[in-house]
């Protein structure tokens, strides 16, 4: 995209729109380091009235729990905030990580801020953010701040909002004058990524969830505050809010790793179609819909986008359940005929099961189901595995649960994936066990890993869902009600079809270090199941209810 074109979409705009943005208003959210599962498992009310469009009467909310970061740098925070604030990808901005913020091409891609600025006269916009790198963006904005923590950038929001906020220089020869209304409002908040870098970015961190909420918390009072503005129910508000990437433990910013490719990207508005986004939505997405929002249109040069969604379905979970084994002192499933047999020791039970009695895996006699017809999911069948895991030891090796492939332990460059999925309870070996989704074709190889849990003797619900033309997805529910997951963007993936499907073994039948534990109530569907659905299933598990209970 050359100059020349950018300058010709702008006077289109220019000319058709020659009055003020009046009623047209926005906030866009940029919260560094917030994983999708710490929202859904946290008590954040207010993110959630975005996600659903009920922070305000008449409005409707479009989402996604898996938003990705740009494809092409890595998941730091530099290239995500520009491609945020300019709705195209690193490879036209050319800000590919940490550091080249001052550096990006912003004269052939401007923020969209500064694309407002030329096409609606008399737009009042403000930058408020926390991480100083930021202000080597030059968003154009009427008002810029200096660097401020997160309550700081909150209280000026607010003073912004209800007409408060003093006349004030700001950086980059901006200022505000007292009493002017504003319009655009973009605004981004550290502390989520703070208290991962210190403490885990995890469900399980009690300082990461907490922050979460505090995070919550700050923008209900930025939501309030626009409520209470006078005129409010005449204007015409947008509220996005996007994450640039997570993390896993303390860190981020593996390229393509499934933990900092699990974001949130929420937009509510008056007009916008309701539902959860299809296809390949990303967090730099938030600057298409706040443009489209006052012009009309999505600038040509954008990689951004307006993304389809669908509308939430209330299905049964029977719906699709194609293979439900109780293990009720017998291996035989309670739905469907997919038949198992134990080709070596006989089969072991445990009278303390998560739903009656367990299944009990010693390493040596694993349940072959070889074949079936219903689990050749080939190259479009999308399905769902999940059941509950226990165990009081570190898993040996990687530990295959349950799956149709191969265990591997990489691929090297030239080397051709093991196609199949495979359930592995342990692809790390530190103090805990770590659960991992390793699936592949021909072509491609995925490990999703990174939801660690303990030997502790407790039950832990693991599960797998897939989705051909979208994501593959791992999630792990925690004794205590914590329920963690991360995707991996798949999009037109291939033949899943290989060997024999096996419990307590890889496809093969023959992996040194199986799993070793106790197993219930495996679940298989046909068809890639909702996260709602994952938690109603869990939550059932958690109660002592089985599935089809």
């Amino acid at each position: 995209m050359n100059k020349i074109i950018s300058f010709a979409f702008l006077v289109v705009l220019s000319a058709s729109l020659s009055l003020h943005a009046n009623d047209k208003k926005a906030v866009l959210f940029m919260i560094d380091g917030l994983r999708s599962d710490a929202v859904f498992t946290n008590p954040t009310p207010n993110i959630d009235s975005i996600k659903d469009g009920t922070w305000a009467d008449g409005y409707k909310g479009a989402y996604s729990l898996r938003s990705c970061p740009i494809p092409d740098a890595i998941p730091n925070s530099a290239p995500n905030h520009v491609a945020i604030l300019t709705g195209v990808t690193a490879n036209k901005n050319g800000c590919y990580n940490n550091g080249e913020t001052a550096g990006a091409n912003y004269q052939d891609y401007p923020p969209i801020s500064a694309i407002l600025k030329r096409t609606i006269p008399g737009l009042k916009s403000a930058w408020i953010y926390h991480w100083a790198e930021d202000q080597g963006i030059p968003t154009e904005a009427t008002y810029i701040a200096p660097p401020q923590s997160d309550q700081q950038i909150v209280d000026t929001a607010v003073a912004l909002l209800n007409g408060s906020f003093p006349s004030q220089k700001g950086i980059q020869n901006s200022a505000w004058s007292q009493g002017d209304d504003i319009d655009l409002l973009m605004i981004y908040l550290d502390d989520c990524d703070n208290a991962g870098h210190t403490h885990r970015f995890s469900t399980t961190s009690p300082e990461y969830m907490a922050t979460v909420r505090l995070v919550d918390r700050q923008i209900g009072e930025i939501l309030t505050a626009i409520r209470n503005r006078p005129d409010f129910i005449n204007e015409e508000w947008m509220i996005t809010l996007s994450a640039d990437h997570g993390g896993i433990d303390h860190e981020h910013g593996v390229w393509n790793a499934p933990d900092s490719y699990t974001t949130p990207l929420y937009v509510s508005s008056k007009d916008i179609d309701a539902g959860e986004m299809r296809g390949d939505p990303r967090n730099f997405d938030a600057a298409a819909y706040i443009v489209k929002h006052y012009t009309g249109t999505v600038p040509e040069h954008f990689d951004a986008k307006i993304n389809e969604v669908s509308s939430s379905e209330t299905r049964s979970l029977s719906d699709g359940l194609i293979a439900y084994f109780p293990f009720e002192g017998n291996i035989d499933p309670e739905i469907g005929n997919i038949n198992g047999a134990s080709p070596s020791d006989k089969p072991l039970y445990s009278e303390a099961g998560r739903v009656g009695q367990a299944l009990t895996l010693t390493g040596t006699n694993p349940i072959c189901f070889g074949k079936p017809k219903s689990l050749q999911f080939g190259t479009t069948g999308d399905f769902t595995i999940a059941l509950w895991i226990r165990t009081d030891m570190i898993q040996n090796g990687r530990a295959p649960i349950f799956g149709n492939k191969m265990e591997k332990k990489g691929i090297k460059l030239g080397e051709n994936p093991e196609p199949g999925v495979l359930l592995e309870g342990n692809i790390i070996t530190y103090e805990n066990n770590n659960l991992n989704f390793s699936l592949g074709d021909s072509i491609h190889h995925h490990n999703i890993n990174c939801l660690v849990y303990k030997p502790d003797g407790l039950w832990y619900l693991a599960a797998i869902t897939f989705d051909h033309d979208g994501d593959a997805c791992l999630y792990l529910g925690y004794p205590d009600g914590t329920l963690a997951f991360v995707a991996q963007r798949l999009c037109h993936f291939g033949n899943l079809n290989n060997l024999e499907w096996h419990l307590g073994q890889d496809g093969t039948g023959s992996a040194e270090d199986p799993f070793v534990g106790d197993v219930d109530e495996l679940m298989i569907w046909n068809r890639s199941l909702t996260v709602d659905e994952i938690n109603l299933l869990y939550q059932k598990g958690l109660n002592g209810k089985a599935v089809i209970k």
